[in-house]
């Protein structure tokens, strides 16, 4: 007789493996967004790090040689290995801190050469990567295509394709005024085709008397054009003035060739928008907690790629170029002048940004 018994059948239904798939899938959406959150978490504390690192080579540096780090000429010039560091040295901040971060070995490229030995070593120099200079949270290429002239690697092809140069995601502190902490024309254009060989007697005090910009006493930051900066100068306090912090960028401008117009030269530059931002556009202190309407906004801003061909400075391509700002959701990253880093939201008041730029308006203010 044939058996009636029932086989059983160890395996999954249809409609139990769609329910399985389906519990999987939420388990995934639900765990995505703390992963990403942990990923994040840790970017940041590598970016607090690297700010924590820069004001500690910066008070090495003070101790080395009494003032806080120069920040060059102008956007024209890289860092020269010859030229010290007081205000003969065209190279900013970033580039006077190397050796300080252990990258001596990227400050000295061209060391006791003359042109054009020395131009080619500079040319590795602007192109050496630094991590310490990088937010982690922005970018994985930092590095980018020349969209100015440099008079002292006067053979590196503005916009060329084969000189990548290193950017970087911080900026020093130049104050409350554009218009008084210097800018890039140290040399002018006289400096278009210069005797490179002649840097070092180019008399830089002389040249800043004669054209009448005494930054020394105008500027209210502490990194500007030509800076030597003491702590005697900051009467402020050096724990409630900013040093260094993060730059506002467009994201659309982190990778790729097409960078933004305050991204576009090497953080081993003089002084420029690349490597120095602002609180404010003048002496006028801010009446209340925002900036007036209509003026730009000087707090510092979470990145974005803004397209508004109407905003304060005529470009959509310019939005942010002035100010601080960073990746982070919790806001920016800052190095105070004492070395401690703190964390600025970006609905800070008005006034205690301003106050926490300005070495010298005499503003009694807690951090936020």
């Amino acid at each position: 007789m044939m058996s009636t018994r029932k086989v059983k059948r160890n395996a999954f239904t249809l409609v139990e493996l769609l329910v399985v798939i389906a519990i999987i899938g939420i388990l995934i959406a639900l765990l995505l967004p703390a992963v990403q959150a942990a990923r994040e978490a840790a970017r940041a504390t590598q970016c607090k790090n690297n700010l924590k690192q820069l004001g500690l080579a910066s008070l090495t540096h003070y101790s080395a040689h009494k003032h806080y780090p120069s920040s060059g000429w102008g956007y024209h010039w890289v860092g020269d290995p010859d030229a010290g560091y007081d205000m003969n040295q065209p190279g900013g901040w970033a580039y006077n801190l190397l050796p300080f971060l252990e990258d001596r070995q990227i400050r000295d490229l061209g060391r006791g050469m003359s042109y054009p030995s020395k131009e080619a070593q500079l040319i590795i120099m602007a192109e050496t990567p630094a991590p310490s200079f990088n937010c982690p949270s922005r970018r994985s290429n930092p590095r980018g295509q020349l969209t100015d002239d440099l008079y002292n690697i006067p053979s590196a092809v503005k916009n060329s394709d084969t000189m990548l140069l290193n950017r970087g995601d911080y900026a020093g502190n130049a104050g409350t005024d554009v218009n008084t902490s210097g800018g890039p024309v140290v040399g002018g254009n006289a400096w278009d085709v210069p005797d490179l060989n002649r840097i070092s007697s180019f008399n830089v005090r002389a040249w800043l008397n004669q054209s009448g910009q005494d930054w020394q006493k105008k500027a209210t930051g502490v990194l500007y054009t030509c800076s030597v900066l003491t702590i005697k100068q900051i009467p402020d306090g050096t724990t409630k003035t900013y040093l260094i912090g993060e730059k506002s960028l467009q994201p659309r401008f982190y990778e790729g060739t097409k960078r933004g117009p305050t991204d576009n030269g090497t953080i081993f530059q003089g002084h420029d928008w690349d490597i120095l931002r602002w609180a404010a556009d003048g002496d006028a202190y801010p009446a209340g907690a925002s900036y007036p309407a209509g003026s730009v906004d000087w707090k510092p801003l979470h990145d974005e790629d803004n397209r508004d061909p109407g905003n304060p400075w005529g470009n959509e391509d310019k939005w942010g170029q002035t100010n601080f700002g960073s990746a982070h959701q919790a806001g920016t990253f800052f190095v105070m002048c004492d070395g401690s880093v703190q964390t600025i939201p970006y609905t800070i008041d008005a006034r205690i940004h301003y106050s926490l730029a300005n070495r010298k308006d005499g503003k009694a203010i807690q951090l936020p």
